[in-house]
């Protein structure tokens, strides 16, 4: 009775830690300087990652980028693919090039804040742009459930991005 007792409350303790329940109707958003990226599950397989510059000065094209996608829950794990996901070319860039715009609200989107120093001794800093202006370009991707918060980490042979998503 008693070693019953103590199983049953492990299992309602493990129960109540899973994450997060259904995902149909939900987003989650990840929100830096100007600019929100939200994630935003319309039913049991399609999702929409919508990135929003808050930049008035912006061209129309760049205030608004929509990646439309299918997804796929495994317990805490999501896997992701881009509706316009080519399997044959799988060269995809972790992100989407944001073209320089000289705007007076997203500085971070600017020439100057795009480059790096010249020289640097010791470790590599992002620079602005990295910090709030890239955009995941999500192709056959894998997000994870932490903590009722989810993560999209991407990376290739030069660099790494991630965001965690509220």
């Amino acid at each position: 009775m008693k070693f019953r007792l103590i199983y049953l409350i492990t299992i309602l303790i493990l129960a109540g830690c899973s994450s997060i329940g259904s995902l149909s109707g939900k987003s989650y958003k990840y929100k830096s300087k100007r600019r929100i990226l939200e994630l935003k599950f319309e039913n049991d397989s399609l999702c929409t990652l919508e990135n929003t510059f808050k930049c008035k000065d912006l061209k129309p094209e760049l205030q608004k980028i929509l990646i439309k996608c299918k997804y796929n829950r495994i317990n805490d794990t999501i896997f992701i693919q881009n509706i316009e996901f080519d399997d044959g070319n799988v060269n995809y860039d972790i992100a989407i090039n944001v073209p320089t715009q000289e705007n007076s609200k997203c500085k971070f989107l600017n020439e100057k804040n795009r480059r790096k120093g010249e020289f640097q001794i010791g470790p590599s800093y992002q620079t602005q742009y990295e910090k709030h202006g890239l955009v995941p370009n999500i192709d056959l991707d894998t997000l994870y459930i932490v903590k009722n918060h989810i993560l999209l980490l991407k990376q290739n042979e030069r660099r790494s991005i991630g965001f965690i998503f509220k």
